[in-house]
C-alpha cells in the first residue's frame, strides 16, 4: 500500500493516549507473528482507532501516532502497553 494510507477500516476512534513502555515493537497486525516495522518509546502520543481485525479481547491494538517511520505511523501494538489519556469527543469515526 502506499505511503500515508491505513488498509484497516476504522470502526470506532477509541482513544487518545501513550505508550507507557520502551522500545515497544509496532506491527503490521494483531499478533507476534506479524512483522515488525518500527517501535514505540515511553510518553510517545498516539490514536487508538477499533478496525474489524481487532481481536475480541482487544489484546492488540490498532494505531496511529508519531514513533514509526511505516506508512504514516499506523501499525499494531500489544494493548498493555497503552495508556488512555483522553477519550475522543466524538465517538463517530470520520473519514
Amino acid at each position: 500500500s502506499a505511503a500515508g494510507t491505513c488498509n484497516d477500516e476504522h470502526i470506532l476512534f477509541t482513544a487518545i493516549g501513550i505508550c507507557n513502555g520502551d522500545y515497544v515493537n509496532i506491527r503490521t497486525g494483531p499478533g507476534t507473528n506479524y512483522k515488525s516495522v518500527g517501535y514505540a518509546y515511553k510518553d510517545d502520543p498516539y490514536y487508538w482507532y477499533q478496525t474489524a481485525r481487532e481481536p475480541a479481547d482487544a489484546s492488540w491494538i490498532h494505531v496511529h501516532g508519531y514513533w514509526c517511520k511505516y506508512e504514516d505511523h499506523i501499525g499494531w501494538m500489544y494493548s498493555q502497553y497503552f495508556t488512555g489519556t483522553e477519550s475522543p469527543r466524538m465517538k463517530l469515526e470520520v473519514a
